[in-house]
């Protein structure tokens, strides 16, 4: 996915996000550390670039408090206790999942989990190497039809 958040944290330090996780880099020395532990980053080059908090994107509110989004877990607050206001019941009940949402849960694949469990992380791209494989196949269907 790439870096998701990349804010001026003050101190010449960095805020970067990503589904690695969430660091201040300090590009003056070069020193990368955990944002939520205060732990030095240790990367593994030959793992998987994925940590434990996948972190998809940051908003600070009007006051100046944070919140992190997370892949799995949504909105948390960072560096404080404030709690998120809680949806109204109205807006529970009454609302549909959005076709924004619908399309998202397809685009990760992530709405056939329960019929696949951990499989569903290959269907989106073994989906679209099939859509290469159909579109090839099709272009040379045509052009061995209309070649003569």
């Amino acid at each position: 996915m790439g870096i998701n958040v990349f804010e001026n944290h003050g101190t010449g330090e960095y805020l970067i996000g990503s589904f690695t996780g969430l660091f201040l880099w300090d590009p003056v020395t070069g020193s990368i550390t955990n944002a939520l532990t205060g732990k030095p980053y240790e990367g593994d080059p030959g793992g998987r670039p994925v940590g434990d908090m996948k972190v998809t994107g940051m908003m600070t509110m009007p006051g100046g408090a944070k919140y992190l989004v997370e892949y799995n877990t949504g909105l948390l607050p960072l560096w404080h206790d404030k709690s998120t206001p809680e949806m109204p019941e109205k807006i529970l009940n009454e609302s549909r999942m959005s076709l924004w949402n619908l399309s998202l849960e397809f685009h990760t694949g992530r709405i056939f989990e329960n019929l696949t469990g951990g499989f569903y992380i290959l269907i989106v791209p073994l989906t679209g190497i099939t859509g290469i494989i159909v579109v090839i196949s099709g272009y040379i269907v045509w052009r061995r039809k209309y070649r003569k």
